[in-house]
């Protein structure tokens, strides 16, 4: 999953719309990028190739995001190894959290980006809506590419079908995926348990459902606090 969470290329238009906000998410991203950069170290990788710093101002934006994108061909030098074994997956958890934390927070930033250009250039006045939409859209999105990567790891299609299929979307609310990635989680287990799958498909089911869960939820709850500071009538 984390190579279909690419961050946004930022532009001049961007940075100006970003303006219109303070950066509430700066301690968070500063936070896991720390950590990041620590782990190059740990594997004897030089700083310089992949590079990896925090900047508050904005103008820097552009930098820092080109960055973030470039780490992750560090970390796929160590995922493929990774992936192969579920030990290894829960020594590195933390690795992988943080990036998928900070890809998460990436588009966060893109989707609140897009939101101010609808407003600056249409008549649109359902601001409440318009979030909404932006979020729901973005996670709908990445629901049916997690279920496509499920579907090349496991057999029982109908039952990933029935899964995502039963899915609940209210009226003016974010879509929760809480659900269905802990039904995932159950299911693969049992698959596992009933030889029904081999131990290097579990670890790879439970490496996407990972990368999934952690961007998707720091993706929405960065947006959810977006949303409470617009305090909307």
């Amino acid at each position: 999953m984390i190579n279909y969470f690419k961050p946004i290329k930022l532009n001049l238009e961007n940075i100006e719309y970003l303006k219109n906000l303070t950066p509430y998410w700066s301690k968070s991203l500063n936070n896991s990028i720390k950590r990041l950069s620590k782990w190059l170290s740990k594997f004897g990788k030089s700083s310089i190739d992949f590079r990896l710093e925090f900047y508050e101002d904005y103008e820097y934006y552009p930098k820092m995001f080109k960055m973030i994108d470039n780490f992750k061909n560090f970390l796929n030098q160590k995922y493929k190894i990774i992936k192969q074994n579920i030990k290894l997956l829960k020594k590195f958890y933390k690795f992988i959290n943080d990036y998928c934390k900070i890809l998460g927070i990436c588009k966060s930033i893109e989707i609140i980006c897009n939101f101010y250009k609808v407003i600056n250039e249409e008549d649109f006045s359902d601001f409440k809506s318009l979030i909404i939409d932006l979020t729901n859209e973005t996670i709908s999105n990445y629901l049916t590419l997690y279920k496509n990567q499920l579907e090349v790891l496991f057999n029982d299609f109908d039952y990933l079908e029935m899964i995502f299929k039963n899915k609940i979307i209210f009226k003016n609310k974010i879509i929760e995926v809480n659900d269905i990635v802990g039904k995932i989680t159950k299911f693969s287990l049992l698959s596992v348990k009933k030889n029904k799958i081999n131990e290097q498909i579990y670890t790879k089911v439970i490496a996407e459902t990972t990368e999934f869960y952690t961007f998707t939820e720091t993706f929405k709850n960065n947006i959810l606090t977006f949303f409470n500071k617009l305090r909307f009538n």
